[in-house]
């Protein structure tokens, strides 16, 4: 963070896929926003941002999450965003361990974003259940979701 300091032309930068843990992304994403600064690479003029998976061969995690979610208040010309086949709420194929705190992040800025008009969350085990039934039911994501929704 002290380095990002002093290069006050960085605008954009791509931090996502470092396995971060969720302290970090939040730290980095409160200071991405003071700064202006996408941290998963939108560019100022992007209206259209795919990352699912089967764009970008990677899996976003609930940390991706957070980054992305301050994207979003930099960047207001986004429009339409595909998070589809992710694991935003830490969760893939049955593996690893739930976590709301990236799609509240996301569902938060969808929340406060005027610009942002689709978004596809497909495939992300929002309730702690994969595809094939394994997990433990939570309602913490999709109530997120659907809060979010309400208010925009």
């Amino acid at each position: 963070a002290e380095m990002i300091s002093v290069m006050a032309s960085i605008t954009v930068v791509d931090l996502r896929y470092n396995n971060l843990d969720t302290e970090s992304a939040t730290m980095l994403a409160t200071f991405a926003k003071e700064k202006r600064i996408s941290l998963c690479g939108i560019t100022p003029e992007q209206t259209v941002a795919d990352f699912s998976s089967k764009k970008t061969g990677s899996y976003m995690l609930p940390a991706d999450a957070i980054l992305l979610a301050a994207d979003l208040a930099v960047r207001p010309s986004v429009t339409s965003i595909d998070l589809s086949n992710n694991a935003l709420c830490g969760i893939r194929f049955g593996q690893g361990t739930y976590t709301a705190d990236g799609i509240k992040a996301i569902a938060e800025s969808i929340s406060v974003s005027p610009s942002v008009t689709s978004v596809n969350l497909s495939r992300n085990q929002l309730c702690g259940i994969d595809e094939r039934g394994r997990g433990t039911y939570n309602a913490d994501g999709i109530k997120a979701i659907a809060d979010s929704i309400a208010v925009s």
